[in-house]
């Protein structure tokens, strides 16, 4: 018979990654009073997803992925639809090719993030420029791709620290 518990560290295990990225959302839209700093903030929330479809799918599934994307595109208020595709075809495409990268050393993992991360963020630029009829400054996506690479091992060391608080065989 399980106790209420156990059901409670159930809960928690299975949802942590999904909270992991709307608390990264959360970090990426507060204000922050630094000149030009709220156009050339990293969407961290990419890096969670890119590492929970890598290296554990069962955990954070697609539809997590669409709707943490729907969250973003409410709290920023981009058209609705951006970041939850976004969010939904990187995960889609990393998830399909997480063979040639899960097991591999983290420099692999995390070039893998800088191609598919930078990517997102060009889509996501082209799709907003389309929305608003103006190409805007495309060196704020560069800027913000820079500081979205060099916090990928932060965030990875996170995911990876959530991993290992309750391994798996808990809950067989």
């Amino acid at each position: 018979m399980t106790t209420l518990y156990e059901i409670i560290k159930k809960f928690l295990y299975i949802t942590a990654p999904f909270f992991m990225v709307v608390f990264l959302e959360m970090i990426t839209v507060i204000p922050i009073r630094l000149p030009s700093f709220s156009m050339v903030s990293p969407p961290l929330a990419l890096i969670p997803i890119y590492y929970w479809a890598v290296h554990n799918p069962w955990r954070f599934g697609i539809f997590s992925a669409f709707s943490c994307g729907f969250l973003m595109d409410v709290l920023t208020m981009n058209p609705l639809g951006i970041n939850a595709l976004i969010f939904t075809l990187l995960y889609y495409t990393v998830n399909q090719l997480r063979r040639f990268i899960a097991g591999k050393p983290f420099y692999v993992s995390w070039l893998g993030f800088s191609l598919f991360g930078t990517i997102s963020l060009i889509i996501k630029w082209f799709l907003i420029s389309l929305f608003s009829h103006n190409f805007g400054n495309f060196s704020i996506v560069l800027i913000s791709a820079i500081f979205m690479i060099i916090l990928y091992p932060l965030c990875a060391l996170l995911c990876y620290s959530l991993i290992k608080i309750s391994p798996e065989e808990d809950f067989e």
